[in-house]
């Protein structure tokens, strides 16, 4: 998923969405002949690396829930997560009566946009070109034909095992030797086109839907169970235990699903979800695909390693990963260290992703697959690294991390205690950068006008567009970030703001001509030193009264 920064848009249906911006592509045309030279041989070194070394890549595990433990998925993820996110990846096989009706019609007439991928390059980071349009029909077409031709030309017209497609697969992206193209419908949305699965529910039905009925019995699994179910992926963001229930302005491919049409060798390349959320994939019908995960807690071994093999492109694109169009061998990922698992996702069973983990893959042949994001209370810690790490990329973010836990502080009621610690943990640093950084700039000229100028209130009671707009005018020039609390401005340009970290990097103006907006804290006695002895309450109750929540 590409980032970031939320933009307004109007979908082929009238309807407004909020999507991201485009990653710039990387382009070889801008490289100098040395620089091209010296990439190509790394390229050659990491494929030399390769057939050097064999790696046996171990499977993630797989889990088969009982018909009561699936009634709450966030709930199960919850039950597995301290074994499953050691792989960073796992599969998940619904019960035997799980049998949803997919609403992907193969007589829909409605054309979707594909992406060429030229699979013998994808170790070179280029971006990919827009492929031709397709139904959903004709696209199988194409797809099976594909497929029938390759079998025919490297395998006698034999059926490929899934070991002989895996083989082909690495042997064209690491040794470049053949060039082939596939056509991938990716990132499709699902409001444009169609979802998989039956349209949303309302909330308040879904919770009473997932507690057992008086009889203690489950529920059958018939059309109403499929429409309300949280395993429904229009569901499953909002799903209670989902921090992104909050989240009520539409967000393509996080809290709406994106929707992928594969063929054979059809990659997602090597990345980790935006705001390092945790991912949900179901494989609605079709051929298997391959993915292939690396822990979360390894992600800096994972990257420092393919930097290591592709300096060169790092050099001129230092966030590459977040483009998704560079692949990289898990046998030479293995071989130096990076723990790294595969799964073979079968149709009508999901893949879970946890947050920060790295994961690639690849289709067997034509399939479709639905996929969305979620986050549990446990993931605001990797939230937040995810916005330490934007910033220092100057990537926007989905939406404001502090707008998020502020936003939960005000509904601290639905948490337990052990939540609400995770979550005061995380405003608490956001409390101390503020109080600690705010002298500091004024001590250096910087005029606070806070009392003159009156900022609008910040409402938590949600993240709706109107408040995802307001966030977009206040974004730090330097780093993104979105300025929640304080933004220091300046006089030759009032339309342009920065954060407390960058307010050097602003311009060139004196001093006395920039000037500090912020809100008002009365809690400047609270530090972490506190926290030990105050009650938990008590540190709730005193954000939310110093916030103008109360």
């Amino acid at each position: 998923m590409d980032p970031c920064k939320g933009v307004n848009e109007k979908n082929s249906v009238g309807k407004e969405v909020r999507r991201r911006t485009k990653t710039k592509r990387f382009d070889f045309e801008y490289l100098e002949n040395e620089d091209h030279r010296l990439l190509q041989q790394a390229i050659k070194i990491s494929c030399l690396e390769t057939q050097r070394k064999e790696v046996v890549i171990p499977e993630a595990p797989t889990y088969y829930p009982t018909e009561e433990e699936f009634l709450d998925p966030i709930q199960y993820v919850n039950k597995i997560r301290a074994e499953a996110e050691q792989y960073g990846i796992c599969k998940i096989v619904p019960p035997k009566n799980w049998d949803p009706k997919c609403n992907v019609s193969m007589s829909n007439p409605n054309k979707f946009p594909t992406k060429q991928q030229k699979i013998n390059t994808l170790q070179e980071g280029q971006g990919f070109d827009d492929g031709n349009e397709y139904d959903i029909a004709t696209y199988k077409q194409m797809a099976d034909k594909f497929y029938t031709n390759w079998i025919q030309k490297y395998h006698h017209g034999k059926e490929m095992t899934i070991d002989e497609a895996i083989k082909d697969y690495w042997d064209l992206v690491e040794t470049n030797t053949r060039s082939v193209a596939v056509e991938y419908g990716n990132d499709l949305d699902t409001n444009a086109y169609t979802s998989g699965f039956d349209p949303t529910a309302d909330p308040p039905e879904r919770t009473k839907f997932a507690t057992k009925n008086d009889s203690h019995s489950i529920p059958e699994m018939n059309s109403k169970y499929y429409a309300l179910s949280g395993w429904n992926l229009n569901n499953l963001p909002t799903a209670d235990g989902s921090v992104l229930k909050y989240l009520r302005t539409p967000v393509n491919g996080v809290n709406v699903p994106w929707l992928y049409v594969g063929m054979l060798f059809s990659s997602f390349c090597w990345h980790n979800e935006d705001n390092y959320f945790y991912s949900i994939n179901y494989s609605h019908f079709g051929a298997v695909k391959q993915w292939y995960g690396v822990p979360g807690a390894f992600a800096n071994t994972f990257e420092s390693v393919t930097k290591t093999f592709l300096l060169e492109l790092f050099r001129e694109s230092p966030d590459l990963l977040h483009h998704m169009t560079t692949q990289f061998s898990p046998s030479l990922l293995g071989a130096n260290g990076v723990p790294i698992y595969k799964a073979s996702q079968e149709a009508k069973t999901f893949m879970i992703t946890f947050p920060k983990s790295y994961h690639c893959g690849f289709s067997h042949g034509f399939n479709v697959g639905e996929a969305v994001n979620f986050a549990s209370i446990d993931w605001l810690l990797s939230g937040g690294e995810a916005e330490e790490r934007y910033r220092h990329f100057g990537r926007g973010s989905v939406f404001s991390h502090q707008r998020l836990l502020f936003t939960l502080l005000e509904h601290r009621n639905e948490l337990n205690p052990a939540d609400m610690k995770c979550l005061a943990n995380e405003i608490l640093k956001v409390v101390n950068e503020e109080i600690q950084t705010r002298p500091m700039i004024q001590s250096q000229g910087i005029r606070d006008l806070s009392d003159v100028v009156k900022l609008p209130r910040n409402k938590f009671e949600c993240i709706d567009s109107m408040g995802a707009d307001y966030d977009d005018m206040r974004t730090c020039c330097i780093c993104k970030h979105i300025c929640v609390f304080t933004a220091i401005a300046c006089e030759c340009d009032k339309s342009k703001v920065t954060c407390i970290r960058h307010f050097n990097n602003m311009c060139k103006c004196a001093k006395d001509k920039k000037f500090m907006l912020s809100k008002s804290f009365i809690f400047s006695f609270l530090s972490l030193s506190f926290y030990d002895v105050l009650d938990i309450d008590m540190i709730f109750f005193l954000l939310s009264y110093s916030m103008g929540i109360y």
